[in-house]
């Protein structure tokens, strides 16, 4: 059986649920999303055995990513030469390119982060950064049937 976040209450399901109209897309397991929004901090702080977190549809997420970008860069690249595609490429699938998306889709405010993770971000002078949510996010549509990013 696969792995699975958090269990999702009534409250956060209907959170999750604004967040895909945000998205433009609709999951028909919540606990996929609900697991793509879990930091490790998040599953850690759980306890042992607690709950799954989002690194591996992050890992996932990051290479399906990477292939339908190449794939439009490829379908509408003209004359571009191969480092152009690359940079392009690089500049699309970045942290703050994701981190940027995250913020439009509001999904910092969906994450599930632990304490300790959001007070170590405080100590450095910076927010939790949610490109690896918007990674893990890409990977879970793609779970749910979709590869591109609407």
């Amino acid at each position: 059986a696969p792995e699975r976040g958090p269990p999702v209450d009534r409250a956060r399901a209907a959170a999750l649920r604004r967040l895909e109209r945000r998205a433009a897309t609709r999951f028909r397991d919540l606990s996929l999303l609900n697991q793509a929004l879990c930091h490790r901090s998040y599953a850690h702080e759980a306890g042992p055995g607690g709950t799954a977190n989002n690194e591996k549809l992050e890992f996932l997420g990051d290479a399906v990513l990477s292939l339908a970008i190449s794939d439009e860069l490829y379908a509408t690249s003209g004359r571009r030469t191969e480092g152009e595609l690359a940079r392009i490429k690089s500049f699309v699938i970045s942290e703050d390119a994701l981190y940027h998306w995250a913020l439009q889709l509001g999904l910092p405010d969906y994450l599930l982060i632990g304490r300790g993770a959001v007070l170590a971000a405080a100590d450095e002078g910076h927010g939790c950064r949610a490109g690896g949510g918007a990674e893990a996010l890409v990977r879970a549509r793609r779970a749910a049937g979709y590869l591109l990013l609407t």
